[in-house]
């Protein structure tokens, strides 16, 4: 049977934008939004990972980040294809929720889940168009991790730690039974770390569940707040939790430093200025100092590589350039190998 040419006109162009159309679909770039709960069932049923983007509407490095990520054309067909994306914008609540479970250090910040809620990946990808194909490239070193987290634990530490705080939630709008399930891996989590979020859910549930008290004072009060903290977890139900801070260096066993800050007074702009912190190792074995870092180069350091026995110390050496001028107050890093991995300490002063 011939088919006329205005027919078969039509079903080639039929065919044509069929294709072109499901091909703009792959390329669609669309967040869900809304309870996190509802994202994880939808990807669930459809057996996709679940990509979770938090950000902040006031944020805009983070709005040129979703301008940048919309024209990586190969990496939006595979995200649609393989997971459900979330938007977790931290001016609402459902966001905020998220944030707080992460414990988010800064904003815009990716994380990858499997459905049922465990943490595969955080972080960007070791590319320029944020291809995501491999997990694996989507990662930061352990320094950093502690930087911006302040956790005294792993990366594989951590993600176990978020993957029992976000499965907890997901359990927590259902019945009695689920409810106790969730309190349960609340109180695994704190055997891996306490912070805000499993430190209030805790208490929460202990409260809603009429159970014993849990002895957590301890974890409350050894827990360093940082300054994403007072942002993220300021409000009523986290108020015990980041109201007081607590000096890392007056609770340190391991090792002690002669000064948490340094006033280095006036200095002018452009002239380097020297400083050092002198670290006593106040504990029985060795500990070396692995690292001392700055968030940006005004900072160079220099530090003694050998280990420190008991009882002995070692010094950081600093040169500060200052290129701004105006009051300043700079972080600074030190990473240990002893279990006390990482504390910080600052230098002051006035540019002028």
């Amino acid at each position: 049977m011939k088919i006329k040419a205005p027919i078969l006109t039509a079903l080639i162009m039929s065919i044509f934008w069929g294709a072109f159309l499901s091909c703009s679909d792959s390329n669609k770039f669309e967040f869900k939004t809304g309870n996190i709960r509802n994202v994880f069932e939808a990807a669930k049923k459809s057996k996709k990972n679940v990509f979770v983007l938090i950000t902040d509407s006031t944020c805009g490095k983070c709005k040129h980040f979703e301008t940048f990520l919309k024209a990586q054309t190969s990496t939006i067909s595979f995200l649609n294809k393989e997971y459900i994306l979330y938007k977790a914008d931290i001016s609402n609540t459902d966001g905020r929720t998220v944030a707080e479970i992460t414990k988010c250090p800064s904003y815009p910040f990716p994380y990858f889940f499997d459905y049922e809620g465990n943490l595969l990946a955080f972080g960007f990808p070791n590319n320029e168009n944020f291809n995501v194909r491999n997990l694996d490239d989507v990662k930061i070193d352990q320094f950093k991790f502690s930087e911006l987290y302040r956790l005294p634990i792993t990366i594989e530490n951590y993600k176990e730690l978020v993957s029992l705080n976000m499965k907890a939630t997901l359990l927590m709008s259902r019945d009695q039974s689920s409810k106790i399930k969730a309190f349960r891996l609340f109180q695994k989590s704190l055997d891996i770390a306490a912070y805000p979020y499993n430190l209030s859910k805790t208490s929460n549930n202990l409260q809603k569940l009429n159970m014993q008290n849990l002895n957590y004072r301890k974890k409350i009060d050894s827990y360093e707040v940082t300054a994403s903290d007072k942002k993220l977890y300021k409000n009523s139900e986290y108020e015990e939790f980041v109201s007081s801070e607590v000096n890392p260096i007056e609770m340190a066993t391991v090792y002690s430093i002669d000064k948490r800050t340094q006033d280095l007074g006036n200095i002018e702009l452009s002239k380097p200025r020297k400083f050092n912190f002198t670290i006593t190792n106040t504990s029985k074995t060795n500990i070396t100092i692995k690292n001392v870092t700055h968030i940006c180069d005004c900072i160079k350091f220099t530090w003694s590589k050998t280990k420190i026995r008991p009882k002995e110390y070692a010094e950081v050496n600093g040169v500060f350039t200052p290129f701004i001028d105006g009051a300043f107050s700079k972080e600074i890093f030190i990473h240990t190998d002893s279990y006390q991995p990482m504390t910080t300490v600052f230098i002051t002063g006035t540019v002028k």
